[in-house]
Formats: C-alpha cells, sequence, structure tokens
C-alpha cells in the first residue's frame, strides 16, 4: 500500500512538471523537506531528500529520487514542452506533455495569489525577494507559502509549467503542496560552470516507453 502511494504522488509531481536575463547555464541542488505534510514517517523517509536541476537556457533538466523511484523531468521553455521520464521497479517510462497538455494541468490547479511584499534577503549570494502566495483547498482551507526569488536569474524556463509560473525570476525557497504532500524547497548551492549542460545532456535515453499519464494512472490502480 505504501509503494503504491508513493508511485501515485510521483504521478501528481508530473503534474507540475522540477546567471543573467540572457539565460543560465550551470546546476541548482535544492535540499527537499515535507513541513506540514500529512504522510507518516515511513512515507517521508521514501520520498526524495534533494532534487538536482540542470540549466541551459530555455532547457531545464529536474532529478529526483525516493526509494524505488526515480524521476527525470525535462523542460523546454521556448515550446512550452515536457518530458516525465520515471523508472519505478525497473520499469521505465516516457511521458511528453505538449503545450496544450503543460497548460490543462496547470488549469486544473488551485491559481495562487501574489503578495510581493518588498522584503529582501540574500541567499547564495543572491538578493531575493520574498512573495507570499496563498492558496485554498477544495474544502476551502487557506494555505500559505512563502517564496524567495531572485531576478538577477530568468524565471521562465523554471517556472512556466509550475502554479509560480507569474513569479519572475529562478525560486531559492519556495514550497508546492500536493494533496496530503507539502513539499518545501531550498537551494543548497548554485553553480554555474558549464559541465554537463551540454544539450545532449537533455536529449530523452532510449529504454524508455512512452505511455500517457492517464494510462500509467490507470496500471498502478
Amino acid at each position: 500500500m505504501k509503494q503504491k502511494k508513493l508511485l501515485l504522488f510521483f504521478l501528481a509531481l508530473i503534474i507540475f512538471s522540477s546567471c543573467s536575463r540572457t539565460g543560465f547555464r550551470g546546476t541548482i541542488n535544492y535540499n527537499v523537506t515535507y513541513p506540514g505534510s500529512r504522510i507518516d514517517y515511513a512515507t517521508q523517509e521514501a520520498l526524495p531528500a534533494s532534487v538536482r536541476v540542470t540549466a541551459n537556457n530555455n532547457l531545464v533538466k529536474q532529478e529526483m529520487r525516493g526509494g524505488e523511484l526515480e524521476q527525470i523531468q525535462i523542460s523546454n521553455s521556448e515550446d512550452e514542452t515536457v518530458d516525465v521520464l520515471l523508472e519505478i521497479m525497473g520499469e521505465k517510462y516516457h511521458i511528453q506533455k505538449n503545450r496544450e497538455d503543460v497548460l490543462a494541468s496547470l488549469n486544473r490547479l488551485p491559481q495562487p495569489e501574489f503578495e510581493f511584499t518588498g522584503e529582501v534577503k540574500e541567499i547564495l549570494g543572491y538578493t531575493c525577494q520574498k512573495v507570499r502566495a496563498v492558496t485554498y483547498d477544495d474544502f476551502g482551507e487557506e494555505y500559505v507559502s512563502v517564496i524567495y526569488f531572485t531576478e538577477e536569474i530568468d524565471g521562465k524556463p523554471f517556472n512556466f509549467n509550475l502554479p509560480y509560473k507569474d513569479i519572475p525570476g529562478l525560486m531559492l525557497l519556495f514550497e508546492i503542496r500536493t494533496g496530503d504532500i507539502n513539499m518545501r524547497y531550498e537551494a543548497e548551492n548554485i553553480n554555474s560552470r558549464r559541465r554537463s549542460t551540454g544539450r545532449r545532456n537533455f536529449n530523452i535515453p532510449s529504454g524508455y516507453k512512452t505511455i500517457t499519464y492517464e494510462e500509467l494512472r490507470s496500471k498502478l490502480n
């Protein structure tokens, strides 16, 4: 039962599908915690504790692993597409999302109300602005998340497929809630070196079975 819950959680993450203004090439490593999540300790221990993000201008690759599950998400903000690669207990799946799919996924999510507070603080040497993001669940319960983003790094390549697409810079601290799970991302380091950021690192590797989100969800039910 716990394994099935984790599989469905990783599927839920597909919904979000996660320098200077002329573009950023490098890596960002995030620590991930789960404050306020309604899950037991064993489930939380099996969830990812870190996320590695690699960027080459409009191309962004996000890698996370939890237990026997691995997810890689490759996004292209120029054509607004997302490719999700899942490895689940030795089985490899590839889910393709075009611009319309990404937009449909976003439209199904609660739209945050943003309050740009005017407060700033430094994170990893970047000046970051503080934003309060307010959302409501299906029962009308309010959730407030704090975001810190820097305008020194263009946000569109990282944010276009998130509920935070209107945040103009790279978020170095933010939260995403999916059902009972709340993920808090906190940047641990940013490396602007270009090693391992060539465009071929964003190609889809062989060995993955192409499948739709609905087909995979049905397979797991």
